[in-house]
C-alpha cells in the first residue's frame, strides 16, 4: 500500500494496512488485523491529515517518508503479523501486536505530529534479534496544546533495536505550560548522530525514559539491556522560565554507554533543578555532560549506578575519551552527584 508524493489525504480518522480484518470482528467495532500471508508493506510518502482524529498505518512493515498529521489526535505506526486497534476515543487510540512478523520495521525519515496528543511506533520481529525495528530517522512532535500534554512512544519489544538518529519533541513552550513524555524502548537502544530529544517546558520539565525508568524495577516500562547514547546526542528536560527541572532516566539491565549531554534546569525566574539517573545494572561508561542547575532554585540530582563504579581521573583510551572524562568534571560541579556501588534500597 502507497501514498505517493503528492498525495493528499485529510480525514477525520485513517487506519491503512495489509493486513487483514474479519468481517464479524469489523461490525462488532473489534479491530484485530491479521496476516492471512503475502502482505506487504505499507509506505506514505505523501501528506496524511486528521485533526482530532488518527492516523494508523499496520502491516509487517511500515514506513513514513512523508508528513503525518493528527492535531489532538493519535498517529500510530505498528508493524508485526497480528495488531489489535483499539479506539479510546476524543481522538485517541491505542495499538498492541499480538504477533511478531518476519523482518518487522516500523520507520520515520518524514515528518509526524500530533500535539496535543500522542505518537506510537511499535515493531515485532520474529527472526531478527540484532536488526533494527524501531528507527527514526526524522521528526517526531507531540507538544503541548493549552493543558493537554504530548507523548512520544517508541518500543522494539524484547527482541529488537530500536534507533533514533533524528528529532523526538514533546515541548510546552506557552505560558503555563509543562512538557510532556518520550519514551524509547526495546531490547537494545540507540541514540546516534545529531538526535535531539526535547521535553522542556515553560512551567516545568517533562519526562524522557531511554531504556527504562528510576532503578529499573517499573513493571510497566520494558527495559533494554543494553543502551547506547552517543556524543552530539542532546536531552532536554528544562523548565524554562517557572517550576523545576524535568526527568530523564538513561537505563541498561546490562551495559550503557554515555557520551551525550543531559539538561534539566531550574526555570529562569524560579523552580529547582530536575533529577537526572545515568545507570547500568552491570557496567556503565559514562563520559558525557549533565546539567541540574536552577537560577533561583535548589541544583537538581544526577544518579550513577552501576554494579560496581570507579572514579578516576585516568583516561580510559584515546584522547577524545579523555576529552569526554574532562568535561564530565566540569559538569559534576554542576550537579548533586550521587555515586552508588551494589544498591539494595535506592
Amino acid at each position: 500500500m502507497l501514498f505517493g508524493r503528492g498525495a493528499q489525504v485529510d480525514v477525520g480518522g485513517l487506519v491503512a494496512s495489509t493486513l487483514g480484518i474479519k468481517d464479524t470482528d469489523f461490525l462488532s467495532g473489534r479491530y484485530v488485523f491479521t496476516n492471512g500471508g503475502g502482505a506487504g508493506s505499507v509506505v506514505n510518502a505523501g501528506t496524511i491529515t486528521a485533526l482530532s482524529g488518527y492516523a494508523a498505518l499496520i502491516g509487517p512493515q511500515v514506513t513514513n517518508t512523508g508528513l503525518i498529521t493528527a492535531r489532538m489526535g493519535t498517529v500510530a505506526m505498528a508493524a508485526g503479523d497480528k495488531v489489535s486497534l483499539d479506539m479510546v476515543g476524543d481522538g485517541l487510540i491505542s495499538v498492541r501486536i499480538d504477533q511478531a512478523a518476519l523482518n518487522a520495521a516500523a520507520i520515520n525519515k518524514g515528518t509526524i505530529s500530533a500535539d496535543g496528543c500522542n505518537v506510537l511506533m511499535t515493531a515485532r520481529s520474529a527472526n531478527a534479534l540484532l536488526d533494527t525495528v524501531v528507527n527514526n530517522e526524522g521528526v517526531i512532535r507531540a507538544n503541548t496544546l493549552t493543558e493537554r500534554g504530548g507523548s512520544i512512544y517508541l518500543d522494539g519489544g524484547s527482541t529488537g533495536v530500536t534507533g533514533v538518529s533524528g528529532t523526538l519533541e514533546a515541548m510546552g513552550l506557552a505560558s503555563g505550560q509543562k512538557g510532556g513524555v518520550v519514551s524509547v524502548h526495546g531490547d537494545k537502544v540507540g541514540l546516534f548522530g545529531n538526535t535531539s530529544i526535547n521535553v522542556s517546558g515553560d512551567s516545568g520539565g517533562g519526562t524522557v525514559l531511554i531504556g527504562g525508568d528510576f532503578q529499573g524495577p517499573n513493571s510497566a516500562v520494558r527495559n533494554a539491556s543494553r543502551t547506547y547514547v552517543g556524543t552530539d546526542v542532546t536531552i532536554k528536560a528544562d523548565a524554562i522560565s517557572k517550576g523545576d527541572g524535568g526527568k530523564v532516566v538513561v537505563w541498561a539491565d546490562r551495559d550503557t554507554r554515555y557520551f551525550g549531554s543531559i539538561s534539566a534546569r531550574g526555570g529562569s525566574q524560579s523552580g529547582d533543578g530536575g533529577n537526572l539517573e545515568v545507570s547500568g545494572k552491570q557496567s556503565l561508561l559514562f563520559e558525557g555532560f549533565a546539567d541540574t542547575r536552577a537560577p533561583k532554585g535548589k541544583t537538581g540530582s544526577l544518579l550513577l549506578d552501576p554494579d560496581d563504579i570507579t572514579i578516576t581521573d585516568q583516561a580510559s583510551g584515546a584522547a577524545a575519551q579523555d576529552a569526554g572524562f574532562a568535561g564530565t568534571r566540569q559538569r559534576a560541579s554542576s550537579c548533586q552527584m550521587i555515586s552508588a556501588a551494589k544498591t539494595k534500597n535506592p
